[in-house]
């Protein structure tokens, strides 16, 4: 289990009576079975028919309705596709929590649109720069002069973005 699972959490409830439920730990392999028995050994006797969710943690709190309703089947989807990805999970949460979508096909776009972990703004765009070849079109003599914070500025104002250092190509 990674720490992407380790740490979302949600508290669900039967008879619409929220002191009817419990925290659930959410990993990979939760189904609703599991959340009805986690609730029946809380509450000795109890009628599991429908189950509402109150509160979620961590992650899983992106996939919670107002309306008490967990969408479990894209949340077990969503972390597969999160560990199965080149990435670190919390990379790619950082993705999908800046764009706000936390579907299968977001993990994808962030896998593509990922551009690394850099110490600062101007790391970041000297790396482009270098990467892409397009430093080696300004003369060696010239390259000093180069503002790489206000080229780094330029780029994250539209075609890039950052999250705690970890910078992606806008969608």
């Amino acid at each position: 289990m990674t720490t992407t699972t380790a740490t979302a959490s949600a508290f669900f409830y039967i008879d619409g009576i929220p002191t009817k439920g419990c925290w659930v730990e959410l990993d990979s392999s939760t189904t609703w079975e599991d959340i009805a028995q986690a609730i029946r050994e809380k509450i000795p006797g109890a009628v599991v028919d429908e189950i509402l969710c109150a509160d979620a943690e961590g992650l899983a709190r992106h996939f919670l309705s107002r309306y008490d309703c967990f969408s479990l089947g894209e949340w077990q989807a969503w972390i597969e596709a999160a560990e199965n990805s080149s990435y670190d999970p919390e990379v790619i949460a950082l993705y999908c929590d800046n764009v706000g979508d936390w579907s299968e096909e977001a993990v994808e776009a962030a896998e593509q649109n990922y551009w690394g972990e850099h110490d600062s703004p101007a790391d970041f765009a000297a790396e482009l720069l270098e990467g892409t070849g397009e430093l080696a079109s300004i003369p060696e003599s010239l390259r000093y002069y180069f503002d790489y914070d206000k080229y780094a500025s330029d780029l994250l104002s539209g075609d890039f973005f950052e999250c705690e250092g970890h910078y992606f190509r806008s969608c």
